[in-house]
């Protein structure tokens, strides 16, 4: 292999490219392609990866990308038509199997890192990736198609620095033909991008500009999609469609629609302490959504859906889960969710209640109507108003005395200090829902 690497392959024509690829993959034995390990590989596959540029050891020229497409497309094919023939012995040992995505998408890596200008590595990544992950779409055994998926997703988690995440993204997301592995490459793609130490919160914002960009999920599977991510607990990949759908408003009954099913969303997906971090990106586009809304004059949709999503919130900060009333004196099952997620979801409930009173507007500026007394912030039995003031709503009265409650639980001892600061918080006038 060494005194052929010396040789100008680069030259060699398209035509002949595709000519011997077609005379290799007619010739050979196919079970090669589904049995390459990591350091080991057929000395002929190695050889066409030479030719058609698939290798850091190749010469570039003008038409590397169309014989590095060619490459895939011709494996790719071939190894279709081998692992459906041969479906049952793949699945009795899929190991060998599970290494063959990840082994063309680190050939990919490594070309485009070391040989393209940085400025072009994504776009010269996005024909590539799509041709090796669209073998997704040829597998017909759901069995296949798990190990396949688990192999990229493994390979991807490991590589949060990765040119590919980006290009990755775009593909599961328009490419793919099962919704449900969209989401899951989707939503490893975001996770591993965000697995990194970020220094600024302008970083962060950079990263969701590039992400938004590059996630495109075609309209005729939009709700399939949404749903999938519910499902899956997908939380910023169904940001990430949030932030899309916002982005191209139109009306304010779309912004009314997406709003009603943001918060059936939030209320639908499962949450464990694992991942009830990410869910607070969504509760951020509930209030943004909202607070457009009372903009747009929709005040009454605005109350009714802060009302529905504190109730919400209200379960979730129970330090019991199960049956309501059983919760209620304390009998359920321990809550999965951590102590300060569940003190966070008492503060966001009481805080949002106060600022949607009894007989007065939502409060969207500072000393707005309806705010609490302050003779009213001793914490004990609610006393109704009897007048038509403006007042708090005995939910948010009842949600601040839950809140109040956590001083004297000793599970949230260590947290007093923060208890004490949100109270005040939320029951100082000059804080509103702006």
């Amino acid at each position: 292999m060494k005194s052929l690497e010396c040789l100008p392959w680069h030259y060699m024509s398209l035509d002949d490219t595709e000519a011997l690829l077609n005379l290799y993959y007619s010739s050979s034995d196919h079970n090669l392609l589904s049995e390459q390990t990591q350091n080991v590989f057929d000395c002929d596959l190695q050889f066409l990866k030479l030719v058609c540029c698939m290798s850091t050891k190749a010469h570039m020229s003008y038409h590397s990308n169309s014989k590095q497409l060619l490459f895939l497309h011709k494996y790719i094919t071939a190894l279709s038509t081998f692992i459906e023939s041969k479906k049952e012995s793949v699945l009795k040992d899929p190991s060998k199997f599970k290494i063959v995505l990840p082994s063309l998408l680190k050939d990919v890596e490594e070309i485009i890192a070391e040989v393209i200008k940085p400025e072009e590595q994504i776009n010269a990544a996005l024909p590539l990736t799509r041709e090796i992950l669209c073998f997704l779409n040829d597998l017909s055994d759901p069995q296949l198609v798990k190990h396949a998926v688990d192999s990229v997703v493994s390979w991807l988690n490991t590589r949060p620095q990765s040119l590919l995440l980006l290009p990755c993204l775009q593909t599961a997301c328009q490419c793919l033909n099962s919704v449900a592995v969209m989401v899951t490459i989707a939503e490893c793609c975001l996770v591993t991008r965000f697995n990194t130490e970020i220094l600024e919160p302008n970083e962060a914002n950079s990263i969701w500009q590039l992400v938004s960009s590059c996630f495109q999920v075609p309209l005729n599977i939009s709700d399939n999609f949404a749903h999938s991510c519910v499902n899956q607990c997908a939380h910023l990949t169904l940001y990430c469609y949030i932030l899309n759908r916002t982005s191209k408003f139109t009306s304010v009954g779309s912004k009314k629609l997406l709003l009603q099913s943001l918060i059936d969303w939030i209320r639908r997906s499962e949450l464990s302490e694992k991942n009830e971090s990410k869910c607070l990106l969504l509760w951020d586009k509930v209030l943004e959504l909202c607070i457009m809304l009372a903009h747009d004059d929709e005040l009454q949709v605005v109350q009714k859906a802060l009302s529905f999503f504190c109730s919400h919130l209200s379960l979730l900060g129970e330090d019991k889960i199960g049956n309501v009333l059983l919760a209620a004196v304390g009998l359920g099952q321990p809550s999965p969710l951590s102590v300060n997620f569940r003190f966070l979801c008492r503060v966001m409930s009481a805080f949002i209640l106060l600022q949607i009173p009894e007989n007065a507007s939502v409060r969207l500026e500072a000393m707005a109507s309806g705010y609490l007394p302050v003779t009213d912030n001793s914490g004990g039995p609610y006393q109704p108003s009897r007048s038509s003031e403006p007042s708090p709503s005995s939910s948010a009265q009842k949600a601040l005395i839950n809140l109040k409650g956590l001083l004297k639980n000793k599970a949230y001892s260590a947290l007093r200090a923060q208890i004490n600061d949100a109270i005040q918080y939320a029951i100082n006038p000059r804080h509103c829902l702006l």
